[in-house]
C-alpha cells in the first residue's frame, strides 16, 4: 500500500484509547506492516536524513563558541553543512556569503511559518476553550465536545476547499 492508503488502513485498526484517540505505537506498527517497502528508496531516504541532520544546528560537534554582542553565545560548528539556493552544500567553516545568506533567508521563512502556526494554534484554543466550558456547564455529553463540533456550531467552518493548501 502507498502512504495514505497504509495510514488509513492502520488508523482504522489501531488500538483505540478511551477518548477515541489512537495509541501511537499501535498506529506506527500497523503503518509499518502495511506500507510498500523499496530498499533502494529507503537507502536514499536514509542518506538524505544523514545529510539533513548535519545541516541542523547541533547536528555536528561544536569546536568553540560564537560570541556576538546582544545575542546569546552558541557553539561554533565548523563542519555543519550550509546550503545555498542552488542545490549545493558546504561546511560552515568554508561558507561564503551566498551560503550564509541563503541559510538566513530560510531561517526567517521558517520563523514566519512557525509564528503563523503558533498564532493559529492559539486562536483555535481561544475559540475552543470558552465554547467547551459553556457546553460542559450546559450538561452536554463530554464525548460531543470536539473541535469539529465547535467549528461547526460557532460558524468557523465552511464546507469548501481552501484557496491556499498551505493555510
Amino acid at each position: 500500500m502507498k502512504g495514505q492508503e497504509a495510514y488509513d488502513h492502520a488508523y482504522a485498526r489501531a488500538e483505540v484509547t478511551p477518548d477515541g484517540g489512537r495509541v501511537y505505537d499501535s498506529l506506527l506498527q500497523l503503518v509499518a506492516e502495511s506500507i510498500d517497502f523499496d530498499p533502494e528508496k529507503e537507502r536514499l531516504g536514509k542518506a538524505r536524513r544523514i545529510i539533513a541532520s548535519r545541516m541542523k544546528p547541533g547536528g555536528t560537534p561544536a569546536e568553540g563558541i560564537v560570541v556576538i554582542p546582544g545575542l546569546e553565545s552558541y557553539g561554533y560548528e565548523p563542519r555543519r553543512l550550509v546550503a545555498d539556493d542552488e542545490g549545493n552544500v558546504i561546511e560552515n567553516q568554508h561558507a561564503t556569503l551566498r551560503f550564509k545568506q541563503a541559510e538566513a533567508d530560510r531561517a526567517e521563512a521558517a520563523l514566519d511559518r512557525a509564528q503563523a502556526r503558533a498564532d493559529r494554534e492559539r486562536w483555535e484554543v481561544d475559540i475552543f476553550r470558552p465554547w467547551a466550558e459553556s457546553e460542559l456547564a450546559a450538561g452536554r455529553d463530554p464525548s460531543e465536545i470536539t473541535w469539529a463540533n465547535c467549528l461547526r456550531e460557532t460558524g468557523h467552518y465552511k464546507d469548501e476547499a481552501p484557496e491556499d493548501e498551505a493555510a
